[in-house]
């Protein structure tokens, strides 16, 4: 009975053993890495943190002139109506950061970000499993902390703008008629206030891309069953869907809110009581209320009710957040010509830089070397033919399809190096393209482009030019 006892025993702890066990290539990896992903981490959330902070200086600054134009507009409508005086720069700062920071909550749900509560848990983890250097992983996870602090900063600074935008709209509804200089005020005001939010946004969405490092390293955490264990019990989302210990969240903003397992349940009982279309049911009621919710949607905007910033009165340009690269797209393209008795076959190999103005609009230069071919193939021979200077700028009409002109200046004439074409500048001729452009998206960053474009200079020029030009190019961002 004992030997029987011994052996259950010994089994019940070889089996837990097992379960709890960890792979021990998997902890390897990890230690490996794990130094240089404290380090990476940190680097990066001290390189965000700053970008961040001076972005919303710099909006600041804006939404001040932007606010005192309003002001000073109401003041000279109707300046019974508003005692607001014209703060200076560092006042009306002051007070908003006050506002802002009464505001701040760590615990805020608005603001939430799943990939900072990720990173932030698994340094939480290697710190406390002593896998790397203690005094490094502290120093990363101070500089995620102060980045959410930052986060959760400037969502409080987003609403006191909204509470602002609501009380001057509140204020211009006691007219009868809204003066259109001042109603005019009080729409670039708003825009202000809605491109503040879509930067923070920008820099949100760039915590979605991790580095390399930081993906393997998160890859290899999650394969950990410690790790999995301890993210289910630290991490900031996980702890509002805990289903074990419920009494353990003390947080009062959470007060009220239904564990994913009630709802889960509910839903559940519901469909079970419905019989066996009972699924069908649910998604056409679901359908309806998203139907419903539109409408009202309109309704409200149609009564001046929807001030709401995700509602702009406006057509928001994505591309104004961007920072000045994120906005370049580059690229290359190439377009082939007949021989002549002047000119051989050649190829025109040209690389471009854009500048989108905004989501519709893109303005460019672009350089290209002309590559002559030989007279045929029979007589092959590769030779330098000219280079051309260009710009260009393509504008949307619909769908894929973008209207697109260019301007160019080319040196058609053999040379043997860069100063030979530039010193001889009477060589050089004009030419001026318009036609049509499709561009189809190849992924999310790549695109190819073909053109189709008429040349209505080329009388002007001395070599006998084709005036129908086309082009096939790719490029990226």
């Amino acid at each position: 009975m004992l030997v029987k006892m011994l052996t259950i025993m010994m089994s019940t702890v070889l089996i837990t053993a097992i379960a709890t066990a960890q792979p021990v290539d998997t902890i390897a990896q990890l230690q490996q890495i794990a130094t240089p992903y404290t380090t990476s981490v940190q680097t990066y959330t001290q390189k965000l943190h700053q970008h961040l902070d001076k972005d919303i200086q710099q909006q600041l600054h804006i939404l001040y002139k932007a606010e005192s134009k309003l002001l000073n507009r109401l003041q000279q409508t109707d300046s019974s109506k508003t005692k607001l005086a014209i703060p200076d720069y560092q006042t009306y700062v002051n007070n908003i950061q006050t506002k802002a920071k009464a505001l701040t909550s760590s615990n805020n749900l608005n603001n939430y970000i799943p990939q900072l509560d990720s990173v932030h848990t698994s340094l939480k983890f290697l710190d406390t499993k002593k896998i790397t250097n203690q005094l490094h992983t502290k120093d990363a996870l101070k500089s995620v902390t102060d980045l959410q602090n930052k986060f959760q900063y400037a969502g409080a600074i987003q609403q006191v703008l909204k509470d602002k935008q609501q009380q001057y709209k509140q204020l211009l509804s006691t007219y009868t008629n809204i003066p259109n200089q001042l109603q005019k005020r009080l729409n670039k005001y708003t825009e202000k206030i809605y491109y503040y939010k879509q930067q923070i946004q920008e820099y949100k969405d760039e915590l979605n891309n991790p580095e390399k490092l930081q993906q393997k390293a998160m890859s290899i955490l999650r394969e950990l069953p410690a790790f999995q264990t301890f993210m289910r019990k630290n991490s900031f989302l996980s702890s509002i869907f805990l289903t074990e210990n419920p009494t353990d969240i003390n947080d009062p903003s959470l007060a009220g809110l239904q564990r994913r397992t009630v709802v889960e349940a509910q839903i559940q009982n519901q469909i079970a009581g419905g019989g066996p279309n009972a699924q069908n049911m649910v998604q056409q009621n679901i359908q309806q209320a998203k139907e419903e919710l539109s409408k009202l949607k309109d309704k409200l905007q149609q009564q001046g009710e929807a001030a709401d910033l995700d509602m702009p009165n406006f057509k928001p340009n994505t591309q104004k957040t961007k920072s000045f690269f994120n906005r370049l797209e580059y690229g290359f393209n190439l377009q082939n010509t007949g021989g002549n008795s002047l000119l051989p076959n050649m190829s025109d190999i040209a690389i471009t830089v854009g500048y989108k103005l905004n989501d519709k609009s893109v303005m460019g230069i672009g350089t290209s070397y002309k590559l002559g071919l030989g007279t045929g193939l029979d007589n092959i021979k590769l030779t330098g033919e000219g280079i051309s200077l260009r710009s260009y700028i393509d504008y949307k009409l619909k769908g894929t399809f973008y209207i697109s002109g260019d301007y160019e200046k080319q040196y058609l004439q053999r040379f043997d190096n860069m100063r030979t074409a530039f010193n001889n500048i009477h060589a050089w001729q004009q030419s001026g393209l318009i036609g049509i452009s499709k561009i189809q998206k190849l992924g999310k960053k790549r695109k190819a482009k073909l053109q189709l474009l008429y040349d209505f200079l080329y009388q002007q020029n001395n070599a006998a030019q084709k005036p129908i030009v086309f082009r096939v190019g790719y490029f990226f961002n």
